[in-house]
């Protein structure tokens, strides 16, 4: 190893190698970034802190929570020992099951209503066949009837004798006589024509 690289390696300054991480997080009050090799933080993956110089150095052993979370505990310097249940799981599984359940009640409600929609539905298709069945005997019952009642009519006045004679000459002398209220209630123009034909 030449010279250059001897202090590059001792200062930790050496780039030579790149290591490629799969998993990274940010811890909880988003000051530190946690690092790992492997796909997802699990039991026994190493575990490294990300240095502002792109290096990374080993997780000392300590229990740490991410910002999404999840809070895993080190017992040997970069390797996890355990990954603890996560309150977001907690959190979400409970909205699950709060959602689940209103979903359901949402569901039977829903179920409810497309029911009564449906009756209500029969209901109004019951009630326009009804409907036209009593336009088709009123109608019926109308010009039929009418056209009977009609004939009835004409024959039974046209067998009767009128009740008074029609007197059909405007120029009649028979004339009510108004009473002094009839008198009273008429216009100026009608006494005047009154006693005009007097």
């Amino acid at each position: 190893m030449d010279l250059k690289k001897q202090i590059l390696v001792a200062l930790g300054l050496d780039k030579g190698e790149e290591v490629n991480m799969e998993w990274q997080a940010k811890s909880e009050d988003r000051s530190t970034i946690f690092v790992s090799t492997a796909d997802e933080l699990a039991e026994s993956v190493d575990i490294s802190i990300l240095t502002e110089d792109g290096s990374t150095i080993l997780l000392p052993p300590g229990t740490y929570k991410t910002e999404d979370g999840v809070t895993f505990r080190v017992d040997e310097e970069g390797i996890v020992a355990e990954v603890m249940e996560t309150e977001t799981e907690e959190v979400v599984e409970e909205v699950e099951e709060e959602v689940t359940e209103e979903l359901e009640v949402e569901d039977d409600a829903f179920e409810r209503l497309v029911e009564r929609v449906q009756n209500l539905e029969d209901a109004i298709a019951d009630l326009k066949g009804e409907e036209k069945e009593v336009e088709e005997e009123v109608v019926e019952f109308s010009i039929e009837d009418l056209k009977a009642e009609n004939e009835r009519l004409k024959t039974e006045l046209a067998a009767q004798p009128a009740s008074a004679p029609l007197d059909t000459n405007k120029f009649s002398s028979e004339r009510a006589t108004p009473t002094a209220q009839d008198f009273k209630r008429m216009t100026k123009q009608e006494r005047f024509l009154y006693n005009l034909h007097k």
